[in-house]
């Protein structure tokens, strides 16, 4: 009998001693105080039981009765507080007077009788015990003992109507070990045993209100990131286990997401059509599936009409084991949408940006043809020059970028806009000779040639500056090069080959292919067949001869175009 009360003891203490430890994160006061008063009844069994005459009896029996007085009591109170519910302040004042008078009665006991009427120490090897006749005050004690008991069934049987608020499966440990508890003390008083197992009894109740107590701090989701917001009346936290079984969640989560209230704790959710079922949960995997304690990147989700930043974290006690996840939730619809605003405002921004920058590039490329046309009226030799070769490139570049020669759209894009400058420098030369309606002379010839030289400088003084770089290299590139000829036969500079810029390789294809069907004051328009059999006999010679080649595949496309400009001059 000693040894079982020393066991008892022994375990209280060590009760005591984790519950010191980890009190501040369970941040119950009732639970550490119920450890407290466990202890000394524990004591004061073990010293009944090494008792040598009634007087240390009677002093050891106040000591027990310290955890029949309270413990009913504060285990009434610590279930309330883990099923949520606040006792007001007076009754919780109330009931600590009334319990405070009734051990004040016990430690009265050796002067009245209404304790014990009658007692008898009885010694033996096992240890000492009172044989005792009771009296009207132990009845008081009896009725409250039963009273809380009965008080403590009915908040648990309440609490588990609130399933989704309280975990089944605390509630329902909770009421079988109360009410074993108090069976078994029935049992006992009635057989009278020797031994009192009501130490066993505490040790069990207590064990498995702190076993309870301690899990839900685990999954307390607030406590968990209370140091972080300041308002934690607009955070939604929702704390799972390693099951991915629902564990908790506070009042701001049950509002964004009402269906959380059809969902048992420790229970999983099921896959559903719901917002959270589909979207939230899909978070929750992906942080199981990374596995790891560091942070993951915050998503911002949008749910209707509202956004939401989510954080989703391990969970760990504080003595450093994982046992589940936390999500963390705060609705920042406003900052959203101010940025949702500012991203339109932007994209309008762009588009008008854009549009605009068409309009003056449109502007532009009017206003470069206008003086090509400018230009090309002085000369009355070549009439539509500038629209047809135009044209002639705007059906070569689309041949192009169907070849596998590494042309860019971008790049073909430019040369188009390029082609209508490509004779700007004709504007240098002398109107005797840019009109003369004969075939020029030598000397006039060079002074013609002039003509490429010169449109190169003006292109380049016109568009720098308002074009792209890019640009402006290749349409002055065409102005300069287009009568190079890739066996270095050609002018201003005698290039060949790839010497030649491939921009002024294109156009003087284009330009030798208008002048051999378009007549002029020293011949006649030569006919489809002979002007592309001049295109495939000068290739390799004048011009390049892949370009020449893609160039030949055009000739349907070509033909139709030029039919349509002699029925528009006819």
């Amino acid at each position: 009998m000693i040894q079982f009360y020393l066991v008892c003891f022994i375990l209280s203490l060590l009760l005591m001693a984790f519950v010191g430890s980890s009190l501040k994160e369970h941040s119950c006061f009732n639970l550490g105080l119920l450890v407290t008063v466990l202890t000394i009844s524990n004591g004061g069994f073990l010293a009944l039981s090494l008792s040598e005459n009634v007087s240390e009896a009677m002093v050891s029996s106040i000591m027990l009765y310290a955890g029949g007085t309270f413990l009913p009591m504060l285990y009434f109170c610590t279930t309330c507080e883990i099923c949520s519910l606040k006792i007001p302040r007076w009754l919780n004042m109330v009931m600590y007077g009334l319990q405070i008078i009734l051990y004040a009665a016990v430690c009265c006991m050796k002067f009245a009788s209404y304790i014990y009427t009658s007692v008898e120490l009885v010694t033996g090897e096992g240890g000492s015990y009172l044989i005792k006749e009771y009296g009207f005050g132990h009845t008081c004690y009896v009725v409250s003992l039963y009273t809380y008991t009965v008080l403590t069934v009915f908040i648990l049987v309440f609490s588990i109507r609130k399933r989704n608020k309280v975990s089944f499966k605390n509630m329902m440990f909770l009421i079988i070990i109360i009410v074993s508890g108090v069976t078994i003390y029935m049992v006992e008083r009635s057989l009278k045993m020797k031994i009192d197992i009501i130490p066993a009894i505490f040790l069990m109740m207590y064990a498995t209100l702190t076993a309870v107590s301690y899990r839900m701090s685990v999954y307390n989701t607030e406590n968990k990131i209370s140091h972080e917001f300041e308002d934690l009346s607009k955070v939604g936290c929702i704390s799972f286990d390693r099951k991915l079984n629902l564990a908790s969640y506070n009042d701001y989560s049950g509002k964004v997401f009402p269906e959380l209230k059809k969902y048992n704790l420790d229970v999983a959710i099921p896959d559903g059509d719901t917002p959270f079922n589909n979207t939230i949960l899909d978070k929750i995997r992906e942080r199981l599936d990374v596995g790891t304690r560091e942070r993951l990147p915050k998503t911002v989700i949008q749910l209707e009409d509202s956004y939401y930043e989510f954080q989703v974290d391990l969970l760990y006690s504080k003595n450093n084991r994982w046992y589940g996840y936390l999500l963390v939730f705060t609705d920042v619809s406003d900052h959203q949408k101010y940025l949702n605003m500012i991203q339109e405002y932007n994209s309008d921004l762009e588009c008008e940006v854009e549009a605009k920058t068409e309009r003056i590039q449109e502007i532009q490329e009017k206003t470069l043809l206008g003086l090509a046309q400018m230009v090309e009226s002085r000369d009355l030799s070549t009439g539509g020059h500038i629209k047809r070769t135009s044209s002639v490139v705007s059906i070569f570049s689309k041949a192009l970028l169907k070849q596998d020669m590494g042309f860019t759209p971008e790049f073909l894009r430019y040369v188009e806009r390029g082609a209508p400058m490509h004779d700007l420098g004709k504007i240098t030369v002398d109107d005797d000779i840019l009109r003369k309606q004969a075939k020029f002379t030598p000397e006039e010839y060079e002074v013609m040639k002039t003509h490429a030289a010169a449109g190169y400088e003006i292109v380049k003084k016109i568009l720098t500056g308002l074009e792209e770089d890019q640009f402006v290299e290749i349409a002055a590139n065409m102005a300069h090069y287009h009568h190079e000829k890739v066996n270095g036969q050609g002018y201003p500079d005698g290039l060949k080959g790839e010497e030649i810029p491939i921009e002024a390789r294109i156009m003087a294809l284009a330009d030798v292919f208008n002048a051999l069907v378009s007549k002029r004051c020293y011949k006649e328009a030569f006919s489809y067949d002979k002007a592309f059999s001049i295109i495939k006999e000068d290739a390799g010679s004048h011009f390049d001869q892949k370009l020449a080649e893609v160039f030949l595949t055009c000739r349907p496309q070509l033909e139709e175009l030029y039919d349509s400009f002699a029925k528009d001059e006819a």
